[in-house]
């Protein structure tokens, strides 16, 4: 008589399509039960007591009476652990005291009858409920394993014949695929693009530059994939739409080991493709202070997790990088002035070298610097440091004619113009009054003032006439009766200045 043999193997649902897991060890010596009464295999199992497929949770425990042949429950566990369903199936014989163990399923040893009620031969669909008995449920079992031979051709020994009747247990659930996504984002800098060149992590750009990025996914196996994931290209720092955009995307798959998503902006073996969308971008001045960042995000994210993944950012870090220059342009410097002309028109420009816009809040001041005559003017040049009224020292008097503060900043490239009113009356002969035009925040990384070259005139007196001994006439004749004495009174520091004759200045009548 041949002996039934285990042969454990994936069950898809009841009418569906079935995987192989494991052949084990023919079971030696079992005894069957057969006709009304039944034969027992030892331990008081018989079919008259009932049996049946049975329904056990792979992470719980097996029949409480074992395996005929002695295989132990855990490596049940194991060979089901790479498949998705929870569930073994396990062919069953009851004892009297309702105790289970497990029997290889031959059809030709078992009564085809169903037993009496109450010895129910736990007969499970898919869902956990009864289905099968007698005949339809022996030639159930055989449909099974028929599947499983004929559509994967299962390893098989001299007991050919019996395909279909020698099983004791089987996997619920296909076969696991296990995969892996690996996704890695690029960035270059450069007006053609060239991957070769591309980087990963933050790179530095300015206005003007043009950005490349690289996005792909490989399949790092070791199976192919069996579906299809979503991805997608994040992306942050932009000014102009873009961080609500998440193309490129869409669904793929692939083989193990295979790159199976590509976006680039230039692709290596292809050179006349186009790039990939968003993957080309030209740095603007609206970018400054920016870091524009770009990565890949797919799911799931591997066989057996359903959550989102990404790959690093890839980044351009666009700095501030400016420098704002001021400059005094009226009065020019070196020239002279009457004490008593009360007021000066002052004013001065900041120009913008660039090459980036300025940060915002940048604070202005215009100041008006005294010295006494002949006294040397330190920093005279200008310079940068604390306030203006603080870094030119040795002065008479400092005051600030005009200020404010720029909320917006200064463009690329910008010159703005600023003034003031100086104030030069009452002022002794000889003083030195000096402009300087000061501008704080002037360069990224720094809160000083930078402030412009001074520009200062003297205080002076106009020439006057001064007639001692004598008369002074202007003009001669009838011709000359337009002729008149104009002059003037100079004030400084509480003496005034005037033109005078001993006794008389005459003109025509």
């Amino acid at each position: 008589m041949q002996q039934p043999r285990a042969i454990g193997f994936v069950f898809l649902g009841i009418a569906g399509v079935f995987m192989m897991v494991l052949a084990t060890a023919p079971q030696a010596n079992a005894a069957w039960g057969s006709g009304g009464s039944g034969t027992s295999g030892g331990g008081g199992y018989y079919t008259t007591n009932g049996f049946g497929w049975k329904k056990f949770n792979k992470y719980g425990g097996g029949p409480d009476g074992g395996f005929r042949d002695g295989t132990p429950w855990w490596s049940v566990q194991a060979a089901c652990a790479e498949y998705s369903g929870d569930s073994v199936w396990v062919h069953v014989v009851r004892n009297s005291s309702g105790s289970e163990k497990s029997f290889n399923y031959s059809g030709a040893w078992y009564d085809r009858n169903r037993p009496t009620s109450g010895a129910d031969p736990y007969v499970y669909n898919a869902a956990g409920n009864y289905q099968y008995q007698g005949a339809a449920y022996q030639q159930h079992v055989i449909n099974i394993v028929s599947q499983v031979k004929s559509a994967f051709m299962l390893e098989h020994s001299a007991y050919e014949g019996h395909w279909g009747v020698d099983v004791a247990w089987f996997c619920d659930g296909p076969k696991t695929t296990e995969w892996t996504i690996n996704g890695q984002s690029y960035i270059q800098n450069g007006r053609t693009a060239n991957k070769s060149l591309a980087r990963q992590g933050t790179i530095t750009a300015t206005p003007g530059d043009r950005l490349n990025w690289y996005h792909d996914m490989r399949n790092n196996g070791p199976d192919n994939m069996d579906r299809n994931i979503y991805f997608n290209v994040d992306k942050t720092g932009f000014s102009n739409g873009w961080n609500s955009q998440n193309a490129p995307n869409g669904w793929a798959s692939g083989g193990a080991g295979s790159l199976f998503v590509y976006e680039y902006a230039q692709f290596p073996g292809n050179p006349g493709r186009s790039a990939s969308p968003y993957t080309l971008y030209d740095v603007t001045q609206n970018d400054v202070g920016n870091t524009l960042c770009q990565r890949i995000a797919w799911n799931p994210g591997s066989w057996n997790n359903g959550s989102w993944f990404a790959s690093g950012w890839a980044c351009a870090n666009i700095p501030y990088n400016y420098s704002l220059v001021p400059n005094v342009t009226s009065p020019a410097g070196g020239g002279n002035a009457e004490s008593d002309q009360g007021t000066i028109a002052v004013s001065g420009t900041i120009t913008n070298n660039g090459p980036t816009k300025s940060r915002t809040n940048i604070d202005w001041q215009l100041t008006q610097i005294e010295y006494p005559a002949s006294v040397g003017i330190p920093n005279q040049s200008g310079g940068t440091g604390a306030t203006a009224c603080a870094f030119f020292t040795g002065e008479a008097s400092c005051n600030v004619l005009s200020s404010g503060t720029e909320s917006g900043g200064f463009g690329y490239p910008n010159t703005r113009t600023y003034t003031g009113t100086g104030d030069l009356s009452n002022k002794a002969l000889g003083t030195q009054v000096c402009f300087v035009l000061s501008v704080r925040n002037y360069q990224e990384g720094t809160s000083n003032w930078r402030h412009s070259a001074v520009s200062c005139i003297i205080i002076n007196k106009k020439p006057k006439v001064q007639v001692l001994g004598g008369d002074l006439w202007v003009g001669r004749g009838a011709t000359s009766a337009t002729a008149r004495v104009a002059t003037s009174r100079t004030q400084s520091n509480g003496t005034y200045y005037g033109s005078w004759s001993e006794y008389g200045i005459v003109t025509p009548t």
